[in-house]
């Protein structure tokens, strides 16, 4: 089995045991045998993402099995404030912010940004983490749904009162643009900015999903998802942003 990019692949016959083979490396199987193939083993640090296939071997003498992943790479999460100045680039400020006071609802141009011939195969979920004391509500518009935050999750900033909200995000892949909205609902009578409500900035945080093995199930392996059974991350890093409210 070979994908040429180093590591391990895990994979089964017929429901057995989990065995894990390097890349490149041979086992023997008998025609008609069943494989299910977890292609990079789920390893969390991997450089590439994993995939799962199934292969039926057939009444030849070698049977070469291959498979494409998908590398791992940066994203770029660009948010404009109402004047159409860059709020934010990942990892912090890039000068400008967005002016919000109590009451204000506004809709801002947001973008996550992919990395030329490496991607986010299996689409992700970004949380947003904001001060119930500033803001009434942050909602995505992505194409994606509402759902819930992962439970590794930490919101990293100091509030009186933090609220996440979690939305799925579609598969990225090279330097694909997935192009959206997000809604900043500040909160009716505090100013966002009040010196006493602590970080009134919005966190950003993009968790990718990725297939993994569930012990729980016997060892099967199971569709990309954020977190595994155990409640942990299933790809690391994760992207890391924020806006800058004024």
């Amino acid at each position: 089995m070979s994908t040429a990019v180093g590591g391990q692949h895990a994979y089964r016959v017929g429901g057995t045991p989990i065995s894990r083979i390097s890349d490149a490396g041979t086992f023997t199987a008998s025609p008609g045998d069943v494989i299910e193939i977890l292609w990079g083993n789920a390893t969390r640090t991997a450089t590439y993402f994993s995939e799962i296939s199934t292969e039926t071997i057939p009444c030849i003498g070698t049977k070469i099995i291959s498979r494409e992943m998908v590398q791992n790479g940066t994203l770029d999460i660009d948010v404009f404030n109402e004047e159409g100045d860059l709020v934010q680039g990942t990892g912090g400020t890039v000068g400008f912010n967005e002016t919000i006071s109590a009451g204000d609802v506004v809709t801002l141009p947001f973008k996550i940004r992919g990395q030329f011939q490496r991607g986010l195969p299996h689409g992700g979920v970004i949380v947003a983490d904001f001060n119930q004391g500033a803001f009434d509500d942050v909602i995505f518009s992505l194409g994606g749904q509402s759902t819930s935050v992962p439970a590794a999750h930490s919101a990293g900033a100091a509030r009186i009162s933090n609220r996440s909200i979690a939305y799925t995000i579609a598969p990225i892949l090279s330097n694909q643009i997935l192009d959206g909205t997000i809604t900043l609902d500040a909160h009716n009578t505090n100013n966002p900015l009040g010196v006493a409500l602590l970080n009134d900035n919005v966190n950003l945080t993009i968790y990718s999903n990725n297939a993994y093995v569930d012990e729980d199930t016997g060892g099967s392996f199971v569709s990309p998802a954020s977190e595994d059974e155990d409640d942990v991350t299933t790809f690391v890093p994760v992207t890391r942003a924020y806006i800058d409210v004024d």
